[in-house]
């Protein structure tokens, strides 16, 4: 066999076990299966199997034009190959990530918005340190007492600013639980509430830090509202996937 072929061979074998790796490509057949036949090793190996034909069948592609016999001397899977007649896999894309790891196409703007909650608790923060300050309330104080709260406006805002923000605290974890298992199968619904309790948190605070606890109203109720929709969607798609398994325990 000649250099060329033996170079071919060996970007062939390179090709494939990229792609399935030592314990796929030892069950690998002889000839590489065409696109509509049946999956022979599993949805994934079957997928990969496909990925790394198409590779190899580029680079059979190119050591041909040095090897014009390549077809009589080769003896590998491309061998029976259609050259002129080739047609690739199409490559895989950013979607193909998420589909492996069994998310929903949408599930990434569920991450967003609520991992966006961490950026709403460290605005919360640093204006319960704004209105301490402000009021002069010494630390590891939570509040101001009554009746400092009543003699110095300060101190009251300072204690509805603390109070907004240990609310929102309290309700987090509830929020990013249903969220994230809403999303797994109503991505964008999931998305939208989420992205709805945040902005209505931050309307919740605005209103909260003006020292009028009744402005807190206006945000609270929205927050409400997508916090019933996510914990509604959430136990939705617990019964959904234990449908997919039978109910098995």
């Amino acid at each position: 066999m000649g250099t060329c072929d033996g170079l071919t061979r060996t970007l062939v074998i390179a090709g494939v076990s990229l792609q399935l790796g030592p314990s796929a490509l030892a069950r690998c057949p002889r000839h590489l299966p065409k696109l509509d036949e049946p999956h022979i090793l599993g949805d994934n190996s079957h997928n990969n199997l496909l990925l790394a034909r198409s590779q190899v069948c580029l680079l059979a592609r190119l050591s041909k034009t040095s090897c014009p016999d390549l077809h009589q001397d080769f003896d590998a899977p491309i061998r029976d190959l259609d050259f002129d007649n080739l047609t690739l896999s199409p490559p895989a894309t950013k979607m193909s990530a998420l589909v492996t790891l069994g998310l929903p196409s949408g599930y990434p703007f569920v991450l967003l918005a609520t991992t966006s909650s961490a950026v709403l608790t460290l605005w919360q923060g640093i204006l319960v340190s704004q209105a301490r300050k402000a009021a002069g309330v010494p630390y590891p104080l939570a509040y101001a007492d009554k009746a400092e709260a009543q003699a110095n406006p300060k101190a009251n805002v300072f204690n509805c600013t603390q109070r907004a923000h240990l609310n929102t605290l309290e309700n987090l974890p509830q929020f990013i639980l249903t969220s994230l298992i809403a999303g797994l199968k109503f991505p964008r619904a999931a998305a939208i509430l989420s992205g709805a309790w945040i902005v209505s948190r931050v309307l919740y605070t605005l209103g909260y830090v003006s020292g009028e606890p009744k402005k807190r109203v206006h945000g609270a109720l929205p927050g409400y509202v997508a916090s019933i929709g996510l914990t509604l969607l959430s136990i939705t798609t617990a019964v959904q996937l234990a449908q997919q398994t039978n109910w098995a325990f």
